[in-house]
């Protein structure tokens, strides 16, 4: 996998790693914490392994199987 790290100025964003293999770090997030090139390489690092265990496939999947119950709740609300 090819890795791309991207860095964002937001202040809501932390670290996070989407699919692909693209990182993005807040350095709003960063800057504060004053880490050394090794607590770096950590924090990229913990991010590369999310990817690699695809955690947002399964966060995904877990927000498609529970959508459905989600839409019977909004029409049931809507309707009462």
């Amino acid at each position: 996998m090819a890795w791309e790290i991207h860095t964002t100025t937001d202040p809501e964003e932390n670290a996070s790693c989407m699919a692909g293999g693209k990182l993005l770090i807040g350095q709003e997030y960063v800057m504060p914490l004053e880490l050394n090139d090794v607590e770096l390489a950590m924090l990229i690092a913990h991010e590369m392994e999310h990817a690699l265990l695809q955690h947002n496939l399964k966060d995904m999947r877990e927000a498609l199987r529970l959508e459905p119950y989600m839409d019977a709740a909004l029409v049931q609300a809507f309707n009462a």
